[in-house]
């Protein structure tokens, strides 16, 4: 009996110590770059966070932060407890939206492996501006344009002949805007129109009818 015991209890160190070491230790390195363009984000805001989930919400507890180099680089390292089911990366900048803004990307579910040392690109949308105006009216009171994605109003709007609007949106992406024909309380006619934006600096001019 005594040679079983001095033989298990070497396994059991070792099972243990397995266990220890199994990723505590995470090192995540890569870069932030603009959406659709591949240009390097300079000084964006990168948070490694831990995300737990809950039958109706999702708490996310930031573990680190760090901003981005000049060309976009950012690096990692810290011990994760075992209890962080989820380890995510994510990058905020001044110019381009943020993975709760953005409904055109899915919030980001884990991008980050726990205990090993792994590259995590980060994808960020530019915003963008349309001008939108309309040109003729044909006969027309007005147009009802529904909300232009990625826009800081929370509905559409209204747009008369000789009327020019900006609104925001995503850069380097096509977007799909529809419009509403109306005479008097009569709609008249429908019209879906696609944009390809750049950007930000970019402001794509967009003619109504």
């Amino acid at each position: 009996m005594k040679i079983s015991i001095i033989f298990l209890l070497p396994i059991l160190l070792i099972c243990c110590a397995c266990t220890k070491e199994r990723g505590t230790f995470t090192q995540v390195r890569g870069k932030v770059l603009e959406y659709g363009s591949g240009i390097p984000v300079e000084n964006a805001l990168v948070k490694f966070v831990k995300l737990k989930h809950y039958p109706l919400n999702i708490i996310e507890t930031i573990l680190d932060t760090i901003r981005t180099s000049s060309n976009g680089d950012y690096r990692f390292e810290l011990n994760t407890d075992a209890d962080d089911f989820e380890l995510l990366v994510y990058a905020e900048s001044k110019e381009h939206f943020n993975h709760n803004q953005s409904s055109a990307v899915s919030r980001p579910k884990q991008n980050v492996k726990r205990g090993i040392n792994q590259l995590v690109d980060i994808d960020i949308i530019p915003y963008a501006w349309v001008k939108v105006k309309a040109a003729n009216s044909l006969g027309n009171d007005y147009a009802w344009i529904n909300r232009v994605i990625g826009s800081k109003s929370i509905s559409g709007f209204e747009i008369w002949e000789g009327i020019v609007k900006i609104r925001r949106t995503f850069g380097n992406s096509e977007i799909s805007v529809n419009s509403f024909l109306r005479k008097g309380n009569v709609r008249t006619g429908t019209k879906s129109y696609k944009i390809q934006t750049k950007g930000a600096k970019s402001l794509p001019s967009w003619s109504l009818l």
